[in-house]
């Protein structure tokens, strides 16, 4: 008829919630992650863009023949 059900301890539920949480946090890394870019990195990519379209006429007396961007080291 009725059973006596045994309550869960107290470091059950903890270790419980810690799993879980790592586990959700593990899963939202997977879905969320963002391109890993430096700024290094992302100014070469964007003196890349520039050079595609350069030389470019800045004004009357000045002419943007090319940009360059270096890696921090």
């Amino acid at each position: 008829m009725y059973e006596i059900v045994k309550k869960r301890n107290l470091t059950m539920k903890i270790i419980i919630g810690i799993v879980i949480l790592f586990v959700m946090t593990s899963i939202l890394k997977v879905f969320l992650k963002e391109l890993d870019l430096s700024v290094d990195k992302e100014l070469v990519l964007i003196s890349n863009e520039v050079n595609k379209r350069a030389p470019i006429t800045v004004d009357s007396m000045t002419r943007l023949d090319n940009v360059q961007a270096f890696d921090g080291e």
